[in-house]
């Protein structure tokens, strides 16, 4: 091209159209020497360049309705481990976020809370005091056991081998009609146990439940059913 001259506006359509492969795209081949020679350079967005809304809206728009296969999955997957986001990137995350408005959908809502619903609540940071109790009355008689087993309800400790779950249920907490505390939730609390143990015991599960007041005051002769049902269901006999 001589200098001073310009393309005209149909030379720079033809040009444009050639540049992002609409008329003419490029062959595998050529793709995979482009994919070479990019390997290990930085995108532009990685060096602090942003994408400008147009691109943003081109890319939204050819991904929308598109699912990512496994297999792409799994490559994005191994690509960024070990890629930690920067915090400055997590502030702008969310103030991106705030100033659009952003909120879950009623149905994302739905979705999540169906997708956690079932699952198993998170171990408790520290055991109770009755659980402590309990658990060392076993151990000093030579037992074995599981703390907070990871089935419907969580057992504060459980024989699995054997299917027998043992809950230490706190007063306060499980609305004991004895201690007569008062408790907002009781009718919940008193049905919610109910069904658990209807669930394990349909299982298989043999469950036994103890009252905070009745491991206070004889933990020894809980550990002594314990033991006389582990016996029954052939423990340690």
């Amino acid at each position: 091209m001589r200098k001073g001259t310009h393309h005209s506006e149909e030379s720079k359509r033809k040009l444009s159209l050639a540049s992002t492969g609409v008329s003419r795209p490029c062959e595998e081949q050529t793709r995979r020497k482009m994919s070479i020679a990019a390997k290990g350079k930085p995108h532009l967005w990685q060096i602090g360049v942003p994408f400008s809304t147009e691109r943003k809206e081109r890319i939204s728009k050819a991904l929308t309705g598109k699912k990512l296969s496994v297999e792409t999955r799994a490559k994005i997957s191994k690509n960024r481990k070990g890629i930690k986001i920067s915090e400055e990137a997590v502030k702008r995350g969310i103030a991106t976020k705030k100033a659009n408005g952003y909120r879950l959908s009623e149905e994302t809502k739905r979705k999540i809370g169906a997708a956690n619903k079932g699952n198993i609540p998170r171990i408790p940071d520290k055991d109770t005091k009755i659980e402590v109790k309990m658990q060392n009355e076993l151990s000093e008689r030579g037992y074995g056991y599981y703390k907070h087993y990871p089935i419907l309800g969580q057992p504060d400790i459980a024989f699995p081998d054997k299917k027998i779950a043992i809950f230490c249920d706190g007063c306060y907490w499980h609305s004991c009609n004895k201690c007569n505390i008062k408790n907002t939730r009781k009718n919940a609390n008193f049905n919610r146990d109910k069904e658990v143990g209807e669930y394990l015991r349909a299982q298989g599960w043999f469950v036994l439940r103890y009252w905070e007041h009745e491991i206070n005051a004889n933990v020894e002769a809980a550990v002594d059913e314990i033991e006389d049902v582990l016996f029954s269901r052939g423990r340690y006999a």
